[in-house]
């Protein structure tokens, strides 16, 4: 279950909205639907279209740099020793949502992240 549960929480936009195009739903139990019911079917398109499998659940990127030479980003995981940077072809989708613990701001939690249209580097 999502870790922000509230009792009685529901979608506040009619629940066909939350239907990607690609995998409609018409059978919505309300018109707004409960919290639940949104989730399971998120879950259930990500395992339909076989999503999971490119997902790395409770990894913090550390930091994220676009390799000009390749073309690839070079990102630096939580977890993963900075001996073995992962790179990926395509840039780096964060889906954090609202931070689940809270964050002191100290320089230490914030990541660093250089993007290739700017040459800058950003906090964040």
């Amino acid at each position: 279950m999502a870790e922000n549960t509230y009792p009685g929480a529901a979608c506040d936009v009619p629940s066909h909205l939350y239907s990607l195009s690609f995998a409609p739903k018409a059978d919505w139990s309300r018109r707004f639907a409960p919290q639940a019911e949104i989730h399971q079917y998120l879950r259930d398109v990500a395992r339909d279209f076989d999503v999971l499998r490119h997902i790395r659940f409770g990894t913090e990127v550390l930091s994220a740099a676009f390799d000009e030479d390749s073309g690839t980003w070079r990102l630096a995981l939580s977890g993963v020793p900075s001996t073995r940077p992962t790179s990926s072809s395509r840039p780096p989708a964060s889906s954090a949502g609202r931070a689940p613990r809270p964050s002191s701001g100290s320089t230490a939690s914030r990541a660093r992240c250089s993007t290739p249209r700017s040459g800058t580097t950003t906090t964040t």
